[in-house]
């Protein structure tokens, strides 16, 4: 399914929408890599720019996401690229940490 994820450059900003009697209110911020449907991001007020610089397309399956304090996130695995080359297996934590 196609989501929008949400990018660092948006997160912790003000979200704004429409209220039944078409006034602006706040709600809430946003929040990093949180995910959204095109449907839901269409009650929020974002200007162009946003909408093109906040959010990042990304194809995941409904059974790859998990939902935390009323946020939609990507399991780990869903978001790690099958042809990427690097096996996590053979990486020495001891030297990384330096």
């Amino acid at each position: 399914m196609l989501y929008y994820k949400v990018k660092k450059e948006l997160a912790g900003k003000p979200r704004w929408r429409e209220d039944i009697s078409h006034h602006v209110v706040a709600d809430g911020e946003w929040i990093k890599d949180e995910l959204f449907t095109v449907r839901e991001l269409s009650y929020y007020r974002l200007s162009v720019y946003a909408f093109e610089h906040g959010f990042e397309k990304v194809q995941i399956s409904k059974k790859k996401i998990y939902w935390a304090f009323g946020a939609r996130f990507a399991q780990a695995e869903a978001l790690i690229d099958s042809s990427c080359d690097v096996d996590l297996g053979d990486w020495d934590y001891e030297e990384a940490e330096d």
